[in-house]
């Protein structure tokens, strides 16, 4: 069923966060822009907002709705480059299912906690694959979760 293990099943997929941080300068962070296909360097490209960002640390968590069951092998977590002081991607937990109890934070965890370094690119592997309609990060950190952008790719079939 799914071949193409380089499609990005996340690629302007519908999306859902916590909470959303607004600037006064470009605007509201929104969920989506984590899925725009956009790997900018930082959340405030030519003016205007293009990472997802949120605004509150109380039970952090980011959703993307793939719309379609597929079996999750690896995740690859773009951060910002600007901004050292800042790592809005450290102990965050995958989570990949089909219920939205919770916001999807019950579904079962790719692996355990994940940390993507400052101005890095990482993957993550889920192994075995998870099958599952939606994708959520949940963040256990003291600071802001931010997604300069998300990739998911499925298993081969």
């Amino acid at each position: 069923m799914f071949q193409d293990t380089d499609y990005n099943f996340a690629l302007l997929k519908p999306t859902a966060q916590s909470s959303t941080l607004r600037h006064s300068d470009v605007g509201y962070f929104l969920s989506k822009y984590a899925v725009d296909g956009i790997k900018a360097d930082s959340c405030k490209t030519t003016g205007i907002a293009s990472c997802a960002h949120l605004s509150s640390v109380e039970n952090q968590w980011w959703r993307v709705d793939f719309q379609i069951l597929i079996p999750v092998a690896r995740v690859v977590f773009t951060n910002r480059k600007d901004y050292p002081g800042h790592n809005g991607l450290a102990n965050f937990e995958i989570k990949i299912g089909n219920s939205l109890e919770n916001e999807g934070r019950n579904n079962p965890k790719c692996g355990g906690q994940h940390s993507v370094p400052h101005a890095e690119t990482k993957e993550i592997s889920c192994l075995p694959p998870l099958i599952g309609r939606y994708l959520v990060v949940q963040s256990f950190h003291s600071q802001l979760l931010l997604i300069i952008e998300i990739e998911v790719f499925a298993a081969g079939l």
